[in-house]
């Protein structure tokens, strides 16, 4: 009879209290444990899709961004080279063929002397500008000022040296295409 009882009241308990009973006799976590944790590895997946689409969407913005730089840019280039502002390396035998520091700098001068270059670059420098001394073909060296990869940052610092004392009359912008 005590079999009958033990097994009647295991029978009715697992009955009542599902396998929860077992679980926290084994200590193993309940139900109500495990779909709390359920709940919050949902929670933890949707927040970092949520993340990764973020971060698709800045890159894909960024990409925009890029491009229509990129644009504006050649745009800028070809409306300055109308004017004579702007001209390519490739056209020039004195930078053809060269590795140039940045797709654009404005060229303040070229000297057969390299202390003239150092001289002038020295102003430049010291009036708050990047500057190179740089070697070119046929033993001359350009003064490059404000290298950049942006057009538009060339252009301003091109619009500044013209109002410097010491500026060159015949400074114009070098793209390196």
């Amino acid at each position: 009879m005590k079999k009958g009882f033990i097994v009647t009241l295991l029978a009715t308990a697992t009955l009542l209290s599902g396998c929860d009973l077992f679980r926290s006799l084994a200590g193993r976590p309940s139900s109500g444990e495990l779909e709390a944790r359920k709940a919050r590895i949902e929670l933890a997946r949707a927040r970092e899709a949520a993340r990764l689409d973020s971060l698709e969407r800045a890159r894909k913005d960024s990409l925009e961004r890029i491009a229509s730089a990129e644009a504006d840019s050649v745009a800028a280039t070809v409306a300055l080279a109308s004017l004579g502002i702007v001209k390519e390396a490739s056209g020039i035998g004195t930078f053809r063929g060269l590795s140039l520091p940045a797709r654009y700098s404005v060229v303040a001068g070229a000297f057969s002397d390299p202390s003239n270059a150092r001289k002038l670059a020295a102003k430049y420098t010291d009036a708050g500008f990047e500057c190179v001394a740089f070697p070119c073909r046929g033993g001359f060296t350009a003064v490059l000022v404000a290298p950049s990869s942006r057009v538009a940052s060339v252009y301003w610092s091109y619009l500044r040296i013209q109002e410097l004392p010491f500026r060159t009359a015949d400074a114009w912008i070098l793209s390196n295409d």
